[in-house]
């Protein structure tokens, strides 16, 4: 009896280990199986994350971004706080191109003032050129009439001493202006001379 009874809490005892041992693995299985579910939900998230700030960080470095645009990432993890430095420096860039841009147009409504301002002095210096021709037209005029004139009362001198003999140098002339006539060859006479 005593035998039987040993064998029989050697039983008890093994199908109660059997009972925990078994309790155990499942235990550990599930264990393992809800880590594993939690630690990929926890790297999907940091992939995704991931992903998004890779994502927009290509899209800068290709010069096709879109400086109005952040990462959205909420999450005050190491991610979150990279997120959010990303968003700081599209900030700042977004700030430097938009003074570029203002003075680019800046620079451009002068270089079109400075245009119109040459314009304005071509034509300017057009009509001093055209100003110019005409005077030179002028004097070459005068300068002709001058020799002209001079030519004429040396011829003049020449008759108005003989003329003043007389006191007519032009002969022919007769009437009212006779006299005129006169005393001009009296003057260009003494002038010339």
């Amino acid at each position: 009896m005593a035998m039987e009874q040993s064998r029989q809490e050697e039983e008890a005892a093994v199908a109660s280990t059997s009972f925990w041992a078994n309790t155990m693995l499942i235990l550990s299985i599930v264990a393992v199986l809800g880590l594993a579910v939690l630690g990929s939900l926890l790297a999907r998230g940091v992939v995704r994350s991931a992903n998004l700030l890779i994502d927009r960080v290509e899209e800068m470095a290709g010069g096709a971004g879109d400086l109005t645009a952040r990462v959205a990432i909420d999450s005050k993890d190491e991610l979150g706080r990279l997120a959010a430095g990303i968003n700081a420096l599209i900030g700042k860039i977004h700030a430097v191109v938009s003074k570029v841009r203002e003075s680019s147009l800046q620079v451009l409504s002068a270089a079109s003032q400075i245009a119109a301002t040459a314009r304005q002095q071509e034509a300017t210096v057009q009509g001093l050129n055209s100003s110019t021709t005409e005077i030179a037209a002028a004097v070459r005029e005068i300068s002709a009439t001058g020799k002209e004139f001079v030519r004429h009362h040396a011829r003049g001198q020449r008759s108005g001493r003989a003329g003043l003999v007389t006191g007519d140098l032009w002969p022919g002339a007769a009437g009212e202006h006779g006299a005129d006539h006169a005393a001009a060859n009296r003057f260009y006479g003494q002038t010339f001379a």
